[in-house]
């Protein structure tokens, strides 16, 4: 059996579009964010935006969360965890969903 790429599977049309749209969101992320501190930054950002508190907020007053709580955690800024607290006591399970960042640079050393 023979896998279809892309442009077979959306010829033209509304799919298509949301391929490209897709793409140039992506493309633009990657010119904004070239090391892994201004990938985090955006992360935060676009976390707070969508709802998420900074768990050293959260800390520093004393708040407890629950369920629904929307968590972001940003270690010495260069990665970011998000965390959505849910209903269920945590001894039933979680649910973890990991990524991360390359960076399309060269990181140069002296010898």
């Amino acid at each position: 059996m023979e896998n279809k790429t892309t442009w077979e599977k959306y010829p033209e049309g509304e799919k298509r579009d949301q391929v490209f749209a897709f793409a140039e969101d992506y493309r633009r992320v990657l010119s904004a964010c070239k090391t892994e501190r201004e990938f985090a930054g955006r992360v935060m950002l676009e976390a707070k935006a969508a709802g998420f508190a900074e768990l050293s907020a959260l800390t520093a007053a004393g708040t407890k969360v629950g369920a629904g709580s929307r968590i972001a955690a940003c270690q010495m800024g260069k990665s970011v965890a998000l965390f959505v607290i849910g209903k269920k006591p945590i001894e039933e399970g979680l649910r973890i969903l990991g990524a991360h960042t390359d960076s399309p640079r060269m990181d140069l050393k002296a010898n």
